[in-house]
Formats: structure tokens, C-alpha cells, sequence
């Protein structure tokens, strides 16, 4: 166990020093010896008796990542190699083969908000747009979602690429996956508690853009304090997404003891 841990160290080093060095120079070619030291190390697992039933995932799944080394792109390549982190601390610390909630934090550490933010980032605040013109409507205010802007007579404020909400929703989901760990709740309600935040993000998104508006628009009156203000609600917003998530992971996890 302790080669197969050593082996997972360097897996993890090695990740983070090439990820590291494309995002610099994405012309730098990726050096094998780290997958070499794993491939050698798996090998010897492989053939001796040494290797506990546990670690049988682990193994594979660090032998996928030497085998593929030189064909996958460097963030899947992250993404297999945290997996079998994720896998080696589970055996280890929670006694189960795969944690989801430490697969899904692990995942999240990768660089991935640029990549999000350009696959995700206009349909999130067109979405966004459109919840807070509903909201805006309800407090009786004329308001028009017009791609991505509120719109209410001369009055058009812009929901642009900050307000997408990316970067709140990827830490509520950290926030999930590290309370989910806390509570020990089973994978489906888990699964269940993500979906719930992800909801919950996008309409604290809405939110914080319908205040947008309402400052913008003058509406609230606020003056030279409508920066702090717009800054306080999104605070406000994300920190009672988060209680609610401890509330929702707390009550899944009493449910799950209450039922054993």
C-alpha cells in the first residue's frame, strides 16, 4: 500500500506540474516519467499478492492513466489521475472504493472555470436574464429580457460574463461535495443535494441581476452605496445557498441514520 500511495503522490505531482505548464505554454510537450514510474509500480502490484481487493480500482484505474498518458488531453488526464486519488483515499480513509462526493471535489480543483464559462457562460445568463425580468415583472416592474439584458423603457442594464454565475455555482458545488463528505451521505442523495444547489445557484443569480437592475434603474435610490449594496446581496444570496445546503445535507444524512 505504500508503493501504491507513493504512486498516486506522483500521479497527482505530475498532473499539476503539466496542467501547470500548458496553461503558461501550451507548446511545452508533456514528459512521461512520472506515468513511467506508475506503469513500473503497477506492474509489481499486479503480479504480487501484496495488492488488498480494495485496491484493485485504484490500480486500474492508474494503469489507464499510464496506458493513455500520451493520447488523452492533459485535463482528462487530470481528471483519471484524480479519480484514482479520489479512489486511494476512499479505500484508505472512508472504507469504500470510490467516495462520490471526494471524486466530485476533487474534480472541481481542476482549471476548469475558463472552459465553463465558454461552453456555459451565455446560456446561464441568458437564463439568468430571463428569471429576473419574471422576477422583476412580479414586484410590478415593466421589465424585457432582450437576450442578455433587462430592458424597461430607456432604461437597459446588461447582465454580461460575471453575472453568468460560474464561479459562485462551481464553489457552491465544492461547498456540497465538502459537506456531503462531513455528513457521509450516500451518493443518490448527494446527487439529489447537487441538483438542488444547482437550482438554487440560478435563481441567487437571478436574483443578484434583478438587483442589478433595480440599482441601475435607480429604483432603490441608493446613490454612490449602490456597489456595496450590489455586492451585500450577493453575499447575502450565496450565503444562504449555503446554509440551505447544510440544512438539506444534515436532514439527508439523519434520514440515512434514522433508516439503519
Amino acid at each position: 500500500m505504500l508503493l501504491l500511495g507513493l504512486a498516486a503522490i506522483v500521479t497527482l505531482f505530475t498532473i499539476l506540474w503539466l496542467v501547470s505548464l500548458r496553461l503558461e505554454d501550451s507548446s511545452i510537450v508533456d514528459i512521461a516519467w512520472g506515468p513511467g514510474i506508475l506503469f513500473l509500480s503497477l506492474i509489481y502490484y499486479f503480479t504480487s499478492d501484496g495488492a488488498p481487493p480494495r485496491a484493485r480500482l485504484t490500480l486500474a484505474l492508474l494503469l489507464a492513466y499510464a496506458l493513455l498518458f500520451g493520447s488523452l488531453p492533459p485535463m482528462l488526464r487530470a481528471s483519471l489521475g484524480l479519480t484514482a486519488l479520489a479512489a486511494l483515499c476512499s479505500q484508505l480513509y472512508l472504507g469504500c472504493r470510490l467516495s462520490a462526493p471526494l471524486w466530485g471535489l476533487l474534480q472541481l480543483g481542476l482549471p476548469l472555470e475558463a472552459s465553463l464559462q465558454f461552453y456555459l457562460g451565455q446560456p446561464l445568463r441568458l437564463l439568468a436574464t430571463e428569471v429576473a425580468a419574471a422576477l422583476l415583472r412580479g414586484l410590478g416592474i415593466a421589465v424585457q429580457a432582450e437576450g442578455t439584458q433587462l430592458a424597461s423603457g430607456a432604461v437597459q442594464v446588461l447582465v454580461d460574463a460575471p453575472c453568468s454565475g460560474i464561479s459562485s455555482l462551481r464553489m457552491a458545488l465544492v461547498a456540497g461535495c465538502a459537506l456531503a463528505l462531513v455528513y457521509r451521505v450516500s451518493a443518490p442523495r448527494w446527487a439529489g443535494a447537487l441538483l438542488l444547489t444547482a437550482a438554487l445557484a440560478l435563481l441567487g443569480n437571478a436574483l443578484r441581476s434583478a438587483s442589478l437592475f433595480l440599482l441601475e434603474a435607480d429604483i432603490l435610490h441608493a446613490g454612490r452605496g449602490g456597489e456595496a449594496l450590489h455586492s451585500g446581496a450577493g453575499l447575502a444570496v450565496f450565503a444562504a445557498l449555503l446554509l440551505t445546503q447544510a440544512w438539506v445535507l444534515g436532514r439527508a444524512a439523519r434520514a440515512s441514520s434514522a433508516a439503519t
